[in-house]
């Protein structure tokens, strides 16, 4: 597979698993653009979200891959936000430096750097320990030793999630990692720092 086909097929698999986390009742369109001009610059997009047309558009040019995966997690809170609501009349309120003097809109990058990080941190783990490990429906084969859990250990001390079921899939975990229980949890242990 060449990068572009690679970078589809990861932005597909993400937004699948995002859509069932954010309980999305719209999907987002995504939208790669080539831009060789903004490649090259080094303050040009990187991506943005059209809320009117639910469009997500990632700059590509010039760009790693996880790179703009981790772009795409940014603007999926941004689609999340607006199917809250929380977008309207927005348009008035975005243009150049926005982010310095418009404190709402502050508040809403602040939120979506916060969740899109941290969805994305959290997915790139579990996308790790699934290409580490084979799945084969009802156990989970690691070194040879049948049933032993995927995310054992991950949470200890924690009452996070014990490992995987005969009935649960990679996403069904996914979405159980990335619950508001583990977000309490995550932000705990930020705070703890």
């Amino acid at each position: 597979m060449n990068p572009q086909q690679v970078l589809v097929e990861e932005l597909e698999n993400m937004l699948e698993v995002a859509s069932r986390f954010y309980k999305f009742k719209v999907d987002p369109t995504i939208d790669l653009v080539n831009d060789v001009d903004n490649g090259h610059d080094v303050w040009g997009k990187t991506a943005e979200y059209d809320p009117q047309s639910h469009v997500i558009r990632i700059y590509s040019t010039g760009r790693g891959i996880k790179d703009q995966l981790r772009s795409c997690a940014h603007e999926l809170v941004h689609h999340d936000q607006n199917l809250r609501g929380d977008l309207t009349g927005y348009q008035d309120e975005v243009g150049e430096g926005y982010y310095s003097t418009n404190p709402r809109m502050r508040k809403l990058e602040l939120e979506a750097y916060k969740r899109g990080n941290d969805f994305f941190r959290r997915y790139e783990d579990m996308v790790k320990k699934k290409r580490k490990n084979q799945w084969d429906g009802t156990n989970l084969k690691s070194n040879g030793h049948e049933g032993e859990s995927l995310y054992s250990g991950m949470y200890q001390g924690d009452s996070g999630p014990a490992g995987l079921n005969e009935s649960e899939t990679f996403e069904d975990h996914a979405l159980e990692l990335l619950s508001e229980h583990n977000q309490a949890v995550f932000d705990k242990l930020i705070e703890d720092l």
